[in-house]
């Protein structure tokens, strides 16, 4: 068995922050979203390129953004992993998103900080968030290559 190696973390929520504590009202009508992603994106990639092995942490609510990391990790001959975490008991879901808007330290403005806000931000997904099972049957995204973790049972 090979050794673990460290490895590069790069998490899209870093850039999100950053950007929302510049502009928590979004004054300059810039799509941080798509913004913090492209920078992901392009600090995954030089990761890569020199190498390393990387961990991007960012919600893959898109076949797009899938077909991207794809796309980088071709080009350095590397293979993408999805880890998608998911809880199947809503009851614990909505627990678990209230308690972490209640803690003292939240504030990642840009996350829902309500059941409500979360349902809406799942709704404006109009169902593009449900692509793996369709990536996995055309083989874009080999079986062993998608691990789903279910926080409400702790299994995978």
């Amino acid at each position: 068995a090979q050794a673990l190696q460290p490895c590069a973390l790069v998490d899209r929520d870093d850039m999100r922050d950053v950007a929302h504590q510049h502009d928590p009202t979004n004054a300059c009508g810039l799509d941080w979203t798509r913004l913090s992603s492209d920078i992901m994106w392009r600090i995954a990639s030089r990761q890569l390129s020199l190498g390393l092995s990387v961990v991007v942490d960012c919600p893959l609510s898109s076949r797009a953004l899938f077909d991207t990391a794809r796309a980088l990790a071709g080009q350095v001959g590397a293979e993408v992993v999805v880890v998608e975490v998911i809880c199947s008991d809503e009851e614990v879901w909505q627990q678990r998103l209230e308690y972490r808007a209640a803690e003292q330290s939240f504030s990642q403005g840009h996350k829902p900080s309500s059941w409500a806000s979360l349902q809406q931000l799942i709704k404006g997904y109009d169902g593009r968030n449900h692509w793996t099972a369709a990536a996995v049957e055309e083989g874009a995204l080999p079986a062993n290559c998608l691990l789903c973790v279910d926080m409400a049972t702790n299994s995978i």
